[in-house]
C-alpha cells in the first residue's frame, strides 16, 4: 500500500496474556502519540511542550536538569573514593554540577562477571564508606549519584550463592541463558522484592545520593515466574 500510514500500537500478544476474575480490571499502558505538519522538529516540539505542560510530575516542572560528569569511561571498573574525589574537583572546576558514580563500586566488583546484587561499597576501594566520600563530594558544591542494576545477579555472587533460584526460569530444567554474564531475578518472589527494595533502601538512606542511573543491560530470556501459577505466567513480563 502506498500514500497511507499505519500505525500498531500496544501490548504484543507474544509474550501477554492476563487472568481477569470477575469483578477485576486491566488498565493498560499509556500510548503517547501526537502529529505535525512542521517535520520531525515540529514533532520534537509537540512532544517537549505535551510532557512539559501536562504529563510531567510537578516537582520538575521548569526544572533544568544539572550538568553531570559520570564516571564510566574515565575509570571504567578501576574506581575508588581517591580517584572520584580528584575528578571532581576538577570537574567543579569545570562548571559540572553533580558527579555520577557508575559500575565497580559494589561488592568485589572488578569486571563485568561477578558482583550483581551485592548492593554495598567494595570495601577495597571506599575504605571509609560511600557515606564519607559522596560528604567531601557534596562539600565542593557537587551533587551525587550512583549506577545501579537491581534487577540483575552475577552467578559469581554473594546473592546468587545464597539463593540459586532466585531467577527467572523454570525450576527444574537446565535451559538458563546468561546475557553479558548475567541473569534476571525473579520478581514474582516476594522475598525477592523485599531484598531488593531494603537494599535500595540503606543504600540511599546512608548517603546523600540524589540522582540513580538505573540500568538495564540485558533482555528478558526463560520469562517463568515461580511464585505463580502457570496459568498466570503470560502476566510475568508486563507486571514484573
Amino acid at each position: 500500500e502506498t500514500g497511507r500510514t499505519r500505525i500498531n500500537a500496544g501490548i504484543s500478544s507474544s509474550t501477554f496474556k492476563w487472568h481477569v476474575p470477575a469483578g477485576d480490571s486491566f488498565e493498560g499502558p499509556e500510548c503517547v502519540l501526537v502529529y505535525s505538519d512542521r517535520g520531525l522538529e515540529g514533532m520534537t516540539h509537540a512532544f517537549h511542550d505535551l510532557y512539559r505542560n501536562n504529563l510531567i510530575p510537578s516537582r520538575w516542572h521548569n526544572t533544568i536538569p544539572p550538568v553531570l560528569l559520570n564516571t564510566w569511561e574515565t575509570t571504567y571498573f578501576d574506581v575508588s573514593h581517591a580517584k572520584i574525589l580528584e575528578i571532581a574537583k576538577i570537574a567543579v572546576s569545570c562548571g559540572v554540577e553533580m558527579i555520577v558514580l557508575d559500575d565497580g563500586w559494589f561488592g568485589q566488583r572488578d569486571d563485568a562477571t561477578s558482583s550483581l546484587g551485592d548492593w554495598y561499597e567494595d570495601k577495597r576501594k571506599f575504605p571509609e564508606g560511600l557515606c564519607t566520600m559522596v560528604k567531601e563530594i557534596n562539600e565542593l558544591g557537587l551533587k551525587f549519584g550512583i549506577w545501579i542494576e537491581p534487577e540483575m545477579v552475577n552467578v559469581r555472587s554473594k546473592l546468587y550463592a545464597a539463593h540459586p533460584n532466585w531467577c527467572l526460569n523454570q525450576q527444574g530444567r537446565n535451559s538458563r541463558c546468561e546475557g553479558r554474564n548475567q541473569l534476571v531475578l525473579d520478581f514474582t518472589r516476594e522475598e525477592v522484592r523485599e531484598h531488593v527494595i531494603a537494599k535500595l533502601d540503606a543504600l540511599l538512606t546512608e548517603s546523600n545520593i540524589e540522582y540513580l542511573k538505573w540500568d538495564m543491560n540485558r533482555h528478558l530470556t526463560e520469562v517463568y515466574g515461580n511464585a505463580i501459577s502457570p496459568q498466570k505466567q503470560g502476566e510475568v513480563f508486563h507486571r514484573y
